[in-house]
């Protein structure tokens, strides 16, 4: 295989020819949590599609990127099937409620949970909801990679620059849901968000970027 996902709901085995491997965990009867697997199967994607990235979000949702840039969702419980619902992506990142993706031309786009500002839409503390569809994140061209939180995105661009957006608070989804929490609606230098030098890291370039539920991190250059 060239690559696993294994969640809450089910193990994914990405194999070396672009197929998806999948089985299901599920409940037995009188006992808590999951702990029967289906036999693996094929996941059922269009003729000729061959996957280059799959990741899930560690409960119930999955994401799959081809070769050819299509993007396809799916949620273990709702519908076992990959749905396309974006084209020319270049790469994405799941979050607990919500995706992040870039296309082949630098833009970034978001979709999922509106609340606590992780989509970078520039929406309030009470614009609560799903936002089904993919939407432009602000009119930069030059995003490099994402990673995504509970409530939070990280976006790191060609140039080595961190944007962070959407709160980092840990006190629960309520603060969120009830718009107590404090954010950030828009893509922020991190420098900006934490307070941190106008050259943080020692001037040293940033390479990668990596997101827990409530932390987020860095990989840069030895010097």
């Amino acid at each position: 295989a060239r690559s696993t996902v294994a969640t809450y709901s089910s193990n994914l085995l990405l194999l070396e020819d672009g197929r998806v491997l999948q089985t299901r965990l599920e409940r037995s009867s009188g006992r808590p949590g999951y702990d029967t697997a289906s036999s693996w199967e094929e996941l059922p994607l269009p003729i000729g599609a061959r996957v280059r990235k799959l990741a899930g979000n560690g409960w119930t949702h999955f994401g799959a990127l081809t070769e050819d840039g299509r993007y396809f969702a799916w949620t273990h419980g709702r519908s076992n099937l990959p749905t396309q619902v974006l084209a020319g992506v270049e790469d994405f990142s799941l979050g607990a409620d919500h995706t992040l993706a870039i296309k082949s031309d630098g833009s970034l786009w978001s979709s999922g949970a509106t609340t606590c500002g992780r989509l970078g839409l520039n929406l309030g503390p009470h614009d609560a909801g799903i936002s089904a569809r993919f939407a432009r994140v602000g009119r930069r061209r030059d995003w490099k990679a994402t990673c995504a939180g509970q409530f939070f995105s990280v976006a790191l661009t060609h140039s080595g620059e961190v944007f962070v957006w959407g709160s980092m608070d840990a006190t629960g989804r309520d603060a969120c849901d009830q718009g107590e929490a404090s954010f950030l609606s828009e893509p922020t230098p991190v420098q900006d968000y934490f307070g941190l030098p106008e050259r943080p890291w020692g001037g040293r370039r940033v390479r990668s970027i990596l997101c827990g539920l409530f932390h987020a991190a860095v990989v840069v250059d030895a010097s």
